[in-house]
């Protein structure tokens, strides 16, 4: 009688391990399961990029940083002499594309030394767009009905004055090549001297 107990006492715990093995392996296997489904949701979470290249995940925003190419303030000036200078006489546009000749070659100089780029922003905002008021003005006397008696002195005095701030960007452009030249002279012979001072060559 003893022994019979001993068994079914043993067999009940046995059962009540297996089962308590069962719900702890359902419950992990349900989580695993779980976990599978969110993930996979995760992965499709949805992004719409907007010309600024926003991005929208869930409620949240995330800017993505990212280049925007504008032409700088030169580059305005250009088109806007280009679009002036189409039929104007052919000397007044030929020293018009001299002029913007020289900007381009500012430009260029000033993307990679941003320090003259101040310099260079006064002074073309304060002589191009008076430059540009004046071209203006000599179109209405070119191209109106009426011809006046001061077109010609206008035409020299336009002329003047556009090759007079073409040589100023040129002489300006110059006095930066001028500086970066002897800067880059300077460094080289504080490196030459060093070497020699140090003994490496005779």
């Amino acid at each position: 009688m003893k022994i019979i107990m001993a068994l079914f006492l043993f067999v009940l715990i046995l059962i009540g391990l297996f089962t308590m093995i069962g719900v702890i392996f359902l419950k992990g296997l349900s989580n695993f399961i779980s976990g599978l489904f969110k993930s996979s949701k995760n992965n499709n979470e949805y992004y719409q990029y907007s010309s600024n290249q926003s991005a929208n995940k869930k409620d949240k925003t995330v800017i993505i940083e990212g280049e925007v190419v504008r032409d700088t303030f030169i580059q305005e000036y250009i088109k806007d002499i280009n679009k002036l200078k189409i039929g104007l006489d052919s000397d007044i546009a030929s020293s018009l594309s001299s002029l913007t000749n020289v900007m381009k070659n500012m430009d260029s100089y000033i993307e990679n030394h941003k320090n003259n780029e101040k310099d260079v922003k006064i002074m073309t905002e304060h002589y191009i767009p008076e430059l540009l008021k004046h071209i203006k003005v000599y179109k209405e006397f070119s191209y109106g009905s009426f011809t006046s008696k001061h077109h010609e002195d206008i035409k020299n005095e336009l002329l003047e004055t556009i090759n007079m701030v073409t040589n100023a960007y040129s002489t300006v452009l110059s006095e930066f090549y001028d500086s970066m030249a002897l800067s880059v002279s300077s460094s080289l012979d504080a490196i030459k001297a060093s070497i020699k001072l140090k003994g490496y060559v005779k």
